[in-house]
């Protein structure tokens, strides 16, 4: 799905440790795999829905469990909680910019105890506070792979 280089270490995130993905077995997951002697070190953090966006900030592993709308940092907890798909993160030093994706997989969270946002936009997350802000993109617009700010 997405992958990221820390010195000699090649993290990897996946839909299915399996492969198992198209028979709705979400089983996913990050490998690490040595770039030194090409040898897979382990996964990283089992059990995610469909994970996007490895990065390090700030000494950090982190990582969006998109389908479950969850910005995961600090030892892999959750540090952030969105009620939609999220997909495309970076990181100013002060906010996380999070793209927010209309999600096609909501039926798959079988669960009635929150509600699901079908809009495409940019999540601005200030962490100190736990405030965001959203920035909603023109309806037509489906889909955020990826964001970068540029300053």
């Amino acid at each position: 799905n997405d992958c990221f280089v820390v010195e000699d270490s090649l993290y990897i995130s996946m839909f299915s440790m399996t492969g198992n993905y198209q028979a709705d077995v979400f089983d996913g997951c990050v490998l690490e795999y040595d770039l030194v002697t090409k040898e897979r070190v382990g996964p990283v953090v089992q059990n995610l829905w469909m994970p996007h966006n490895i990065q390090m900030i700030n000494g950090s592993i982190h990582i969006l469990n998109s389908l479950q709308g969850q910005l995961l940092s600090n030892n892999l907890q959750v540090i952030g909680e969105f009620p939609a798909f999220t997909r495309g993160l970076d990181y100013d030093g002060l906010y996380y910019f999070i793209g927010q994706s209309r999600n096609r997989n909501y039926s798959k969270l079988k669960t009635n105890d929150r509600n699901v946002s079908l809009d495409t936009g940019i999540l601005i997350l200030n962490i100190k506070n736990k405030l965001t802000r959203f920035i909603q993109l023109d309806p037509r617009l489906n889909e955020i792979h990826s964001l970068k700010i540029v300053k």
